[in-house]
């Protein structure tokens, strides 16, 4: 199975550092700047990365592409400020329980963790996974760190790998179903509800390279994105190329750096 089958979104996140749309490679979900002057532009693991400072943020509508009650993958190279107690990476999650679908967040403090929250259909309990071992924690804020998560029917992962030493970890567990978010925002850098009621939660950090599927990725898949700590990316610019019978190869559209 190729990468970019399933892929519904692809946001390199490096346009300039002004108000407006983040593009989308491989749909038509483009992010839009919130509060301020607007995300700026940083440098990324791949060209520039959307670079946050704790009072701008990116936002899509709620809508079905970035719901999910069963299967799918978030993949993006993520850097956050460790000093901070808690900074919120990528959210459709605001209040009563039926619209909390997904939080990926930094937590701080005692036990430095990024954490993969989820809400259970059945019962409304939340259900999180949670990332602690993935070297110093002090260098979050000037490296980047590949971050995958997601939901795979009754099963909810969390996978990090660490861009210059190739760490990474996986946890588990059962929970069903999860309610699809319906009624909150998409939102990068923040949460999805009023921003100004989280405001001491928003990141610090930079993200890039924000690549969305409505399947599950394999172990193997997953490593193939890491790429050793190079990264793979997805470049829709590049030309299909087909086989001595027609067919198209599997991930031209990826690039290997």
């Amino acid at each position: 199975m190729a990468l970019s089958d399933r892929l519904i979104s692809y946001c390199k996140l490096g346009e300039a550092a002004t108000p407006g749309a983040r593009a989308d490679s491989a749909g038509s979900n483009t992010l839009d700047d919130q509060g301020g002057a607007g995300v700026a532009q940083a440098v990324g693991v791949l060209g520039n990365a959307a670079g946050f400072g704790e009072n701008d943020y990116l936002t899509a509508a709620d809508g079905t592409v970035h719901n999910f009650s069963t299967s799918f993958t978030m993949s993006a190279w993520i850097r956050w400020n460790p000093a901070d107690a808690e900074d919120r990476m990528i959210t459709k999650w605001t209040s009563p329980a039926a619209n909390q679908n997904y939080m990926l967040r930094w937590i701080g403090g005692a036990t430095d963790r990024v954490q993969f929250i989820t809400t259970r259909d059945a019962d409304d309990i939340q259900i999180a996974v949670t990332a602690e071992t993935f070297g110093d924690p002090t260098a979050s804020g000037t490296i980047f760190r590949h971050v995958v998560f997601g939901h795979n029917a009754d099963t909810t992962k969390l996978f990090i790998n660490i861009n210059n030493t190739g760490t990474d970890l996986s946890t588990f567990g059962t929970i069903g179903s999860i309610h699809d978010g319906t009624g909150s925002v998409f939102a990068l850098g923040a949460n999805s509800d009023d921003v100004s009621t989280f405001q001491d939660d928003k990141l610090d950090g930079r993200i890039d390279e924000l690549a969305i599927w409505n399947r599950a990725l394999t172990d193997d898949e997953i490593a193939l994105l890491y790429n050793s700590g190079a990264g793979n990316f997805y470049d829709n610019t590049i030309p299909n190329k087909f086989d001595n019978e027609g067919v198209v190869e599997t991930n031209t559209l990826w690039l290997f750096t």
